[in-house]
Order: structure tokens, then sequence, then C-alpha cells
């Protein structure tokens, strides 16, 4: 993905909010109801429908039935959307022009000709449960104080001895006030801290991967200055001390990323832990909203994970099986998180799992009006509610899903390499797949190799190091799509995330002091010293203590250079 791409997925989602604000579809202020009725995308989006404990699936009813009932208009979203525009199509069925066939879908739905008792009582339901509600809750009615669109004067419209809604009024005041105001989300999970968590541990990925190739660069610059400066003369000694730096530079930046990554995979896999053991409660009604969260927070196990294990591959030019089960543990941890949190896309939740209002509501059946506002209905999929009702999700799930390929994909590759280089020997009936593919290959090469310039490109692509830039440029890709999508969160759900810093948030953001105090420390006193205080000497394993004083004497006794010889051929252990 490139540049324009990511600008093109900012602007979107800059569209979707002024669209929202602007010409919101759940209003259609400047079409008459009319027209509606002879647009087919619009009578398909109508829908009402009533949960039941026996039945998984929601049960259609007749749309007279579920607006009659203030419980059941607010049970769900099709419901809500369906019954607020019932007086309008009421009406409009009313005029001598009405398109028959027209009429029958509406009717077949239970949308009715002369109905201006029904339409009456449905607009004096809806604006005094939202008006209610509001003045009793306090967040509501702060949220409610300047444009006044909860108020029952602003929800309903007299229009002679008739009420009628006032739509405009209703789903600002359900988009604004009534949604803002219910206050569900974990701190733990949906607080500011643990959004500034993510942003700090992308971040810092990235930034080892600008920090190296700044290295690398200075490098070449200053080798090439010199080399061209001392062109005919004497060669100076600055290219090779130029050297020295950027290794001298890359060494403590390669020990740092290996504690950054074991702080990675230590802080998300108790993350994903702690996430797969409260999800069960994040199923129902008011927590809802959670779960787009806890999909953000295991998106934390891909990109970065991967991105920081091939540039340590790049930088190292080895693997490190510890770090590869490790990382490997973590993104399964995440993988499960992420698939186990995703939203049903179908079907409202029953309306009495909904915490009621703390002070019984009696025009809304004691309910609070909240089913619109959660994630886990269905109003997401008319398209009506969309990033201004803070809740934006389409564009993080499609980079998350996108994401998790990616990642996916490179663990796949370096688990097969690491296990071609280890010396695995597989079972006889593998080994016979492996040399008939070996063969396959062979033969598809010796055939192209009459083509030079794909001859070329295959050289290139049988380089290990080819792969591990790959690995590298589809991570950082895969990171920065992570990066965008946890600002769209923060930019266009700003209203679900909570701005209180708990205990764990604290902890959330501070996990990564540790890594960048190390990378300071190593870059000051160098990698090699800055790393000998963990094992000054190696460790013995001995039967006998007078044994491990004798062999801890012999060992430390040698040169340094006598030290680096392999002491298990030096000192063999024998077992009485």
């Amino acid at each position: 993905m490139n540049s324009s791409e990511f600008f093109d997925i900012l602007q979107n989602g800059l569209s979707r909010q002024a669209e929202a604000t602007t010409n919101f579809g759940f209003l259609f202020p400047n079409t008459s109801a009319t027209s509606l009725i002879n647009n087919p995308d619009f009578t398909a989006s109508l829908h009402c429908s009533l949960e039941s404990v026996e039945s998984v699936e929601p049960r259609n009813i007749s749309c007279v039935e579920a607006c009659s009932n203030p419980t059941i208009i607010f049970s769900n979203w099709p419901n809500f959307y369906t019954c607020s525009w019932y007086p309008t199509l009421s009406e409009a069925l009313d005029a001598p022009d009405a398109n028959s066939s027209s009429s029958n879908t509406l009717s077949s739905l239970g949308i009715l000709s002369n109905q201006s008792t029904l339409s009456h009582s449905i607009s004096s339901d809806i604006a005094a449960c939202l008006s209610d509600y509001c003045e009793s809750s306090d967040d509501c009615r702060k949220l409610d104080a300047t444009t006044q669109s909860c108020s029952l004067e602003n929800l309903t419209i007299i229009n002679g001895s008739s009420v009628v809604l006032n739509r405009t009024s209703a789903i600002t005041c359900l988009r604004d006030n009534v949604c803002s105001s219910t206050g569900a989300v974990n701190p733990d999970i949906g607080g500011l801290g643990v959004i500034l968590s993510l942003l700090v541990q992308y971040t810092l990925s990235l930034l080892a991967i600008i920090c190296h190739f700044l290295f690398y660069l200075r490098y070449q610059l200053s080798r090439k200055f010199w080399l061209r400066r001392t062109r005919g003369v004497n060669q100076d000694e600055r290219p090779s001390l130029a050297k020295q730096s950027v290794t001298r530079h890359l060494q403590a930046l390669t020990s740092a990323l290996v504690e950054f990554q074991k702080a990675q995979c230590f802080f998300s896999a108790t993350l994903q832990i702690a996430a797969i053991i409260i999800l069960p409660q994040y199923e129902i009604g008011e927590n809802s909203k959670d779960q787009i969260l806890l999909r953000l927070i295991s998106a934390n196990t891909f990109a970065p994970i991967v991105l920081t294990l091939a540039h340590i591959d790049l930088l190292g030019g080895r693997n490190s099986k510890y770090l590869l089960n490790l990382s490997f543990i973590t993104f399964c941890l995440g993988s499960s998180t992420y698939w186990l949190s995703f939203p049903a896309r179908g079907g409202g939740h029953y309306y009495f799992q909904y915490t009621p209002p703390a002070v019984p509501i009696m025009s809304c059946n004691n309910v609070a009006p909240f089913a619109p506002c959660y994630l886990r209905n269905q109003f997401f999929l008319f398209s009506q509610w969309t990033g201004d009702s803070g809740i934006f999700y389409a564009q993080p799930q499609r980079i998350g899903l996108v994401v998790w390929i990616i990642t996916l994909l490179i663990f796949a590759y370096r688990i097969v390499f690491t296990f071609c280089t280890s010396g695995y020997v597989p079972q006889p009936p593998l080994q016979r797949i492996i040399n008939e593919l070996s063969t396959f290959w062979t033969a598809t090469l010796h055939r192209l190799t009459a083509l030079s310039y794909i001859q070329r490109r295959l050289t290139i692509m049988s380089k290990r190091r080819t792969w591990v830039y790959i690995q590298i440029v589809l991570g950082t890709t895969a990171l920065i799509m992570q990066l965008v999508s946890v600002v769209q969160v923060l930019q266009f759900s700003s209203n679900i995330i909570s701005t209180q810093m708990s205990f764990g948030q604290i902890v959330a953001v501070g996990i990564w002091v540790p890594v960048l105090l190390e990378y300071g420390y190593l870059e000051i006193t160098g990698a090699a010293k800055g790393t000998e205080y963990r094992l000054k000497f190696p460790l013995v394993v001995a039967e006998k203590l007078e044994e491990a004083g004798i062999m801890v004497q012999e060992i430390t006794s040698g040169s340094e250079g006598e030290e680096s010889i392999d002491y298990e051929r030096k000192h063999r252990l024998r077992w009485r």
C-alpha cells in the first residue's frame, strides 16, 4: 500500500464523517416520502423483528406490533429505524397517487395507511422516551445543554391536532447525547492509556527501522566523502572509524531490539490471555462497545512483533529459536482474541440484557434506549450509522484482516525457513514429498534458464537476505496500516474511549520506558560493556560443589581469548 492509498483511507474517513454530519442517511432531509416509497433500496432497509429466549435468531413481526410497544421500538436498530419512519410513510400511503406495488411492499411489513392514531403514539413514545432518559442522566443533560435536541419541544412537531416526530432532533439526540452518555467501556480495555500504549509500541518498531536506515546512510555518506577526498593519496583511517561507529550503533540497536521484542511478547501475551478470559462478559448488551477495542488490542501481537523479529534477523544475521517460539505463541494468542471478539453482523440483543436506568423511566417501559448505540446491533448493515456516531469500525476492520493475513504469511515463512536450516529430518513420507517438490522446482528452473531476465531474478530471490528485506517491507507496511487504524479509532470513535487514567493504563504506557532506557545505556557504554553484567562467567553444572569450584577456577584462569573456547568440549561433565 503506497502513500496515496493511505491518504485515500484517511480522506474516505473524513468524507464519511462529513456526510454523517451534513447529510445523514437516516434523515434524508431533502427527500420526499413519496419518492422514498418508490425507492426499492429504501424499502429493503425497513424491517421489524423481536428477539426471544427460545430462538437464537430474531423473529420477524409486523411493524404495527413492533411500533406499538416502546420496549420493542428500542430493542434494536432496525425497529427504531423503521418505527421512526412509520408516521411519515403511513401518511404518504394515504395520498391518492401512492404506487400500488410500493403500498403492497410496505403493507407486507405492517406499515399501513390510515394509521393516524398509531403514528401519533409512535411519535410521542420515541420523543418522550428520549427526552425523559436524557433528563434523568447527568451526562446526557450536560451534552444536551447547548443543542437542546433532546427536549420534548424539539423532538416533536405539532401539526394541528397531530404530533409528528422531528426525526432530525431525534437522531441528533440519540447519536450525540444518549449514545455518548452510556459510559460502559472498561477503562483498562478502552482507556486512553491503552491507545497511547499501542501508539508507543508501533512508533518504537518504526523508529528502530528509521534509526537503522539513518545509521547506514550516515556511514555510506561519510565513507564516500572521505574516500573521494583522499583519492590518490594515503588512505585516511576515517572510513574505518566510520565503520566501527556504525557497527557500535547497530550492536546497541540489536541488543535493545531483543529486549524490546521480549517486552512486547511478555506484555502482549499477558494482555491476550486476560482478554480471552474476560471476553464472554462482553458478548451482551452495553459491553458490546468494548469489542472494537478488544480487536484493536489483539492487533498489537501482529505487525510490531513480526517486524521486530525480522529486523533482529537483519541486524544479527541469524535466527533465534527462542524469540521465534515466543513470538509465535504471542501471535497465536492475539489471533485467538482477534477472531473470538469478531462482532456478530446479525441480530440485536434481547432488550432485557441492557442495564435498566438507575431511575425507572416509565415512558421507555423502564428500558434504557441504548440498543441503537451498540456495535452488535444491525444498524451498520444499512450504512446509516457512520463515523459521526462514535463507532467508526469499517476501515479498521478491513485493515486488521489484511494485517493479520500479511503477518501470518511472514510467520509461516519464518517457521519453514527455521526448520529447513536447523538440520530437521522429516519422516519418510514427508521427505518423499519434499524431494518431489525439489525435483519439480529444479526442472522448472532448468526450463527457465533460456530467459536471462527471469534467471537473474531467480538468483536474487534465492538469496536469504532478499527474503529478509521482503519481510521488512511487508512488516513495515502492515505496521503503518495498523497505526492508521488506531489513529482512525482515536479520531472517529473518541466518545467510546475512556479518558480516565487507571492503574492498568499507566502500567501499559510505562512498560516501554525500560526499553528506551536500555537502548540509551547501550549507546553510552557500548553493547559489549553494556551486556557483560548478564553472565560474566559461564554457568557450570557439576555433581559436587568441589567440582564446580575447580571448573570455575580453571575456566577463569585462562586469557580472554581462551574463554571463547567451547567449554563443553574443554571441560566435560561426568555424572556418577
